[in-house]
Protein backbone atom coordinates (compact mmCIF):
# COMPACT_ATOMS: atom_id res chain seq x y z
CA UNK A 1 0.00 0.00 0.00
CA UNK A 2 1.46 3.38 -0.97
CA UNK A 3 1.64 6.18 1.56
CA UNK A 4 -0.75 9.07 0.93
CA UNK A 5 0.64 12.14 -0.76
CA UNK A 6 0.26 15.27 1.40
CA UNK A 7 1.50 18.75 2.22
CA UNK A 8 1.36 20.73 5.46
CA UNK A 9 0.84 24.48 5.26
CA UNK A 10 1.70 26.86 8.07
CA UNK A 11 -1.32 28.95 9.08
CA UNK A 12 -0.76 32.37 10.65
CA UNK A 13 2.89 31.78 11.65
CA UNK A 14 4.57 34.09 14.16
CA UNK A 15 7.83 35.50 12.77
CA UNK A 16 11.09 35.45 14.70
CA UNK A 17 13.48 37.66 12.77
CA UNK A 18 17.18 36.91 13.35
CA UNK A 19 19.80 39.39 12.12
CA UNK A 20 23.57 39.47 12.44
CA UNK A 21 25.48 42.35 14.03
CA UNK A 22 29.18 43.03 13.55
CA UNK A 23 31.27 41.90 16.53
CA UNK A 24 33.15 45.22 16.65
CA UNK A 25 29.87 47.13 17.07
CA UNK A 26 28.78 44.69 19.78
CA UNK A 27 32.06 45.23 21.65
CA UNK A 28 31.62 49.02 21.58
CA UNK A 29 28.04 48.61 22.86
CA UNK A 30 29.18 46.17 25.56
CA UNK A 31 31.72 48.71 26.83
CA UNK A 32 29.16 51.51 26.72
CA UNK A 33 26.54 49.61 28.73
CA UNK A 34 29.03 49.08 31.57
CA UNK A 35 28.98 52.82 32.26
CA UNK A 36 25.18 53.10 32.51
CA UNK A 37 23.11 53.23 35.71
CA UNK A 38 20.85 50.22 36.42
CA UNK A 39 17.87 49.64 38.68
CA UNK A 40 16.12 46.45 39.84
CA UNK A 41 13.51 44.98 37.51
CA UNK A 42 11.35 41.86 38.01
CA UNK A 43 14.07 39.24 38.52
CA UNK A 44 16.98 41.11 36.96
CA UNK A 45 18.03 44.74 36.31
CA UNK A 46 17.64 47.26 33.52
CA UNK A 47 18.91 50.74 32.82
CA UNK A 48 17.45 53.84 34.41
CA UNK A 49 17.67 55.39 30.94
CA UNK A 50 14.93 53.95 28.71
CA UNK A 51 16.33 55.55 25.56
CA UNK A 52 19.81 54.01 25.59
CA UNK A 53 20.07 53.77 21.81
CA UNK A 54 20.08 57.59 21.82
CA UNK A 55 23.36 57.53 23.76
CA UNK A 56 26.21 58.86 21.53
CA UNK A 57 28.39 55.81 22.31
CA UNK A 58 25.63 53.53 21.01
CA UNK A 59 25.13 55.40 17.72
CA UNK A 60 26.81 52.63 15.63
CA UNK A 61 24.51 50.00 17.14
CA UNK A 62 21.45 52.22 16.66
CA UNK A 63 22.29 52.52 12.95
CA UNK A 64 22.43 48.72 12.60
CA UNK A 65 19.16 48.29 14.53
CA UNK A 66 17.45 50.78 12.21
CA UNK A 67 18.71 48.86 9.17
CA UNK A 68 17.24 45.61 10.52
CA UNK A 69 13.98 47.38 11.41
CA UNK A 70 13.71 48.53 7.79
CA UNK A 71 14.13 44.95 6.56
CA UNK A 72 11.54 43.75 9.10
CA UNK A 73 9.11 46.44 7.93
CA UNK A 74 9.58 45.63 4.24
CA UNK A 75 10.04 41.84 4.27
CA UNK A 76 8.13 40.64 7.34
CA UNK A 77 5.34 43.17 7.80
CA UNK A 78 5.32 43.98 4.06
CA UNK A 79 4.19 47.46 5.10
CA UNK A 80 4.69 50.96 3.72
CA UNK A 81 4.50 52.37 7.26
CA UNK A 82 7.88 53.24 8.71
CA UNK A 83 8.88 51.58 11.99
CA UNK A 84 10.59 53.78 14.57
CA UNK A 85 12.09 53.12 18.00
CA UNK A 86 9.88 54.22 20.88
CA UNK A 87 12.05 53.04 23.81
CA UNK A 88 15.28 51.13 24.33
CA UNK A 89 17.00 49.85 27.45
CA UNK A 90 19.82 47.55 28.53
CA UNK A 91 19.24 44.45 30.66
CA UNK A 92 21.58 42.54 32.96
CA UNK A 93 20.66 39.08 34.21
CA UNK A 94 23.27 37.92 36.70
CA UNK A 95 23.90 34.42 38.04
CA UNK A 96 20.69 32.98 39.52
CA UNK A 97 18.56 35.80 38.13
CA UNK A 98 15.81 35.49 35.51
CA UNK A 99 13.22 37.65 33.76
CA UNK A 100 9.50 37.06 34.24
CA UNK A 101 7.04 36.12 31.46
CA UNK A 102 5.71 39.26 29.81
CA UNK A 103 4.84 40.93 26.53
CA UNK A 104 5.26 44.52 25.34
CA UNK A 105 2.14 46.62 24.93
CA UNK A 106 1.92 49.87 22.93
CA UNK A 107 4.48 48.40 20.54
CA UNK A 108 4.29 46.78 17.10
CA UNK A 109 7.52 44.77 17.11
CA UNK A 110 10.06 44.32 19.89
CA UNK A 111 13.70 43.42 19.58
CA UNK A 112 16.70 42.22 21.57
CA UNK A 113 20.36 42.79 20.74
CA UNK A 114 22.61 40.25 22.44
CA UNK A 115 25.80 41.76 23.85
CA UNK A 116 26.77 38.43 25.44
CA UNK A 117 25.88 35.04 24.00
CA UNK A 118 26.73 31.36 23.96
CA UNK A 119 28.00 29.09 26.72
CA UNK A 120 25.59 28.43 29.58
CA UNK A 121 23.77 31.76 29.26
CA UNK A 122 20.00 31.18 29.21
CA UNK A 123 17.89 31.54 26.06
CA UNK A 124 14.88 33.71 25.43
CA UNK A 125 11.77 31.51 25.63
CA UNK A 126 8.63 32.32 23.64
CA UNK A 127 5.22 31.02 24.72
CA UNK A 128 2.32 30.51 22.34
CA UNK A 129 -1.04 32.02 23.22
CA UNK A 130 -2.68 28.96 21.67
CA UNK A 131 -4.42 26.92 24.36
CA UNK A 132 -3.51 23.23 24.29
CA UNK A 133 -6.71 21.44 25.31
CA UNK A 134 -5.59 17.91 24.47
CA UNK A 135 -2.01 16.71 24.82
CA UNK A 136 -1.39 13.41 23.02
CA UNK A 137 1.77 11.39 23.59
CA UNK A 138 4.30 13.05 21.28
CA UNK A 139 6.87 11.10 19.28
CA UNK A 140 8.74 14.37 18.72
CA UNK A 141 8.27 18.11 19.06
CA UNK A 142 7.73 20.19 15.96
CA UNK A 143 6.44 23.63 15.00
CA UNK A 144 2.87 22.36 14.90
CA UNK A 145 2.62 20.71 18.32
CA UNK A 146 4.89 22.68 20.67
CA UNK A 147 3.71 25.68 22.65
CA UNK A 148 7.10 27.04 23.72
CA UNK A 149 10.18 27.85 21.66
CA UNK A 150 13.65 28.56 23.08
CA UNK A 151 16.11 30.66 21.10
CA UNK A 152 19.73 30.75 22.21
CA UNK A 153 21.96 33.14 20.25
CA UNK A 154 25.37 31.74 19.41
CA UNK A 155 27.00 35.03 18.46
CA UNK A 156 26.49 38.77 17.91
CA UNK A 157 22.94 39.15 16.67
CA UNK A 158 19.54 40.64 17.24
CA UNK A 159 16.04 39.20 17.14
CA UNK A 160 12.73 40.90 16.41
CA UNK A 161 9.24 39.53 17.01
CA UNK A 162 5.64 40.78 17.36
CA UNK A 163 5.31 42.57 20.68
CA UNK A 164 2.22 40.58 21.71
CA UNK A 165 4.21 37.35 22.04
CA UNK A 166 4.81 36.25 25.65
CA UNK A 167 8.47 35.64 26.43
CA UNK A 168 10.80 35.23 29.39
CA UNK A 169 14.39 34.44 30.34
CA UNK A 170 14.98 31.41 32.60
CA UNK A 171 17.35 31.50 35.55
CA UNK A 172 20.95 32.19 34.58
CA UNK A 173 22.99 29.12 35.62
CA UNK A 174 26.32 30.48 34.40
CA UNK A 175 28.89 32.58 36.19
CA UNK A 176 28.56 35.26 33.51
CA UNK A 177 26.22 38.21 33.14
CA UNK A 178 23.65 37.98 30.37
CA UNK A 179 23.63 41.47 28.84
CA UNK A 180 21.27 42.68 26.14
CA UNK A 181 19.65 45.80 24.76
CA UNK A 182 15.91 45.63 24.12
CA UNK A 183 13.75 48.00 22.13
CA UNK A 184 10.13 48.63 21.20
CA UNK A 185 8.80 50.09 17.97
CA UNK A 186 5.73 51.70 16.50
CA UNK A 187 4.61 52.79 13.04
CA UNK A 188 4.20 56.25 11.58
CA UNK A 189 2.29 57.42 8.55
CA UNK A 190 -1.30 56.74 7.51
CA UNK A 191 -2.92 53.51 8.69
CA UNK A 192 -6.15 51.93 7.61
CA UNK A 193 -8.38 53.06 4.78
CA UNK A 194 -10.55 56.06 3.97
CA UNK A 195 -12.98 53.76 2.20
CA UNK A 196 -13.28 51.37 5.18
CA UNK A 197 -13.61 54.27 7.66
CA UNK A 198 -10.48 53.08 9.47
CA UNK A 199 -8.02 55.83 8.52
CA UNK A 200 -5.57 56.89 11.21
CA UNK A 201 -2.74 59.38 10.69
CA UNK A 202 0.25 59.01 13.00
Amino acid sequence: MTRPSFDVLSLFPIPLYVGLVDEAIIQVARDATRTLAYEPNVGNANTVNHDVLDEPALAPLRAVVLEHMKVYQERVLASRNELYITQSWANITRTGESHHPHYHFNSVASGVVYLTAGGDLPPIVFKSDRKTQIMPALAESNLFNMDTFSFKPKGPMLVMFPSFVDHHVPSNPSGEERVSIAFNTFVRGELGSERQLSRLRL
